[in-house]
């Protein structure tokens, strides 16, 4: 961890045995920063090197479990290959805020495995394709929503049925 530069390092087992590709250096990201700050205050900075101590020990390294039963321990629908996942939206992340020559560095592969098996199409790229305000700018929109019963994703009343008196 260094702390004052505001980045740690990552080793990487599955690289480790390539010339300078032992681990790579990641920034503190500030959606992590308080559970890393957390973590280093419980162990009273003990450890220099090392903040999350629990997994490195190859008995205790398999999270799927522990993070399964957390799931359910919360009453929440498991999602499949939880851990993917999380990598996959980091990754689209990473990649949408800082270009795919970081998001490569920081996530630890190229850029054609990025592409091929990471990077997602999310809900906020259609808002921005289409425009955040597109509901209210475009009516022909909201007649065709309408038309559809879908307008209620724009927040558009939707045509009221008529009572037969």
């Amino acid at each position: 961890m260094n702390w004052e530069k505001g980045r740690f390092y990552v080793t990487s087992s599955k690289t480790e045995h390539h010339q300078g590709k032992e681990g790579r250096q990641v920034p503190i990201f500030p959606e992590l920063k308080t559970e890393l700050e957390t973590l280093w205050l419980r162990t009273k900075g003990k450890d220099k090197e090392f903040v999350v101590n629990l997994y490195r020990d190859s008995q205790r390294s398999n999270l799927g479990k522990p993070f399964a039963q957390i799931v359910k321990d919360a009453e929440i629908e498991p999602i499949q290959k939880p851990f993917n996942n999380m990598w996959a939206s980091r990754s689209t992340e990473i990649y949408d805020e800082h270009g795919a020559f970081l998001e490569s560095q920081w996530i630890g592969h190229s850029t054609k495995v990025a592409q091929a098996h990471y990077l997602q199409v999310r809900d906020e790229d259609f808002e921005k394709a289409v425009g955040k305000n597109h509901c209210n700018e475009n009516k022909i929109s909201h007649q065709i929503s309408r038309q559809h019963k879908t307008a209620k994703s724009c927040n558009v009343p939707q045509a009221r049925k008529m009572k037969n008196s």
